[in-house]
Order: structure tokens, then C-alpha cells, then sequence
């Protein structure tokens, strides 16, 4: 009988954690032992964290709440992520190197993603050491294609 309760239970928490709307259930897991409600995951700030202990803690027939949630937003990191991106674009700009308008640059968190095509092999690697040397940057992914432009024989000639 306590699973069946344990599992009605869960599917309330799941369903008020999804009626708040400031929070973002999906990037939670909830288990329901006994009673006793644990939430895990990333949220982005103490708030949502806080939020979502609170919304629990009101159901009835929660024991206990053991609140897991980890914050990895903007309150985690030094950095904005809107700050590292202007920074890492004008890094590239500043390296005679790179057209920084082959790249389109985005972080999350401190994760820089670099997407675009570079004409050379320079460029790529540039432009991916142009981004670690931001402060902030945690991680640098390379989703940049290279394209190195063909001399046609004809203009050899």
C-alpha cells in the first residue's frame, strides 16, 4: 500500500511543481519514499530552488522534503552569460586572425558553444582560444566546420 501511496503522491508533487509556472519541473527528478519527497536536479537560481521546496512542503501527505536541487544559473557562476559572449566576440574581433563574422557565439552557464565555418584551420583554433581566454569561460565546445576555399586551376594558369 505505501507504493501505491508513494506513487500518488509523486504524481501530486509532479502536477503542483507543473502549476507554479515560475518553475521549471522538467529539470527536476522527484522520489517519494515513504513520504518523504526528494527533489534533485539543476535549477537556475535559490529562488526556483526554494520555490519548488515550498510548493512541496504545502501537499498533504509529504513527511518530509529533502531538497537535492542544485543551482547552476547566473547565481552559480561570476559571469553573466551575456557578458562572456560580448567579451569572447570582442576577442575575436581583436585577433587579426579571425573574421568574427563567420561565428556565432552563445554560453550557458559559462559553456561557450562557437558555431560557423572557419577558412582555415588557424581561424578554428583562434577562434577557440580567443573564447578560454575569457575570464568566465568554463568550457569551450567547437561546433565550427571548416571550409578551406578552393583555388581554381584555371587562375594558376
Amino acid at each position: 500500500m505505501a507504493e501505491r501511496d508513494d506513487a500518488e503522491l509523486t504524481a501530486e508533487v509532479l502536477a503542483a511543481l507543473r502549476r507554479n509556472t515560475f518553475l521549471r519541473p522538467l529539470s527536476m527528478d522527484v522520489i517519494v519514499d515513504g513520504g518523504v519527497v526528494t527533489l534533485s536536479g539543476s535549477v537556475e537560481s535559490d529562488l526556483i530552488r526554494e520555490t519548488a521546496e515550498r510548493e512541496v512542503r504545502l501537499i498533504e501527505g509529504v513527511r518530509d522534503v529533502r531538497n537535492m536541487l542544485t543551482v547552476m544559473g547566473a547565481e552559480s557562476s561570476s559571469r553573466s552569460d551575456e557578458d562572456i559572449v560580448r567579451e569572447v566576440r570582442e576577442a575575436m574581433a581583436a585577433d587579426p586572425t579571425i573574421d568574427p563574422g563567420h561565428f556565432y557565439v552563445r554560453s550557458q552557464f559559462g559553456r561557450v558553444i562557437i558555431s560557423g565555418t572557419a577558412e582555415s584551420y588557424e581561424e578554428q583554433e583562434s577562434a577557440i582560444a580567443a573564447a578560454k581566454r575569457v575570464p568566465g569561460v568554463e568550457e569551450v565546445e567547437d561546433r565550427i566546420e571548416v571550409s578551406v576555399p578552393m583555388i581554381s586551376e584555371e587562375r594558376e594558369r
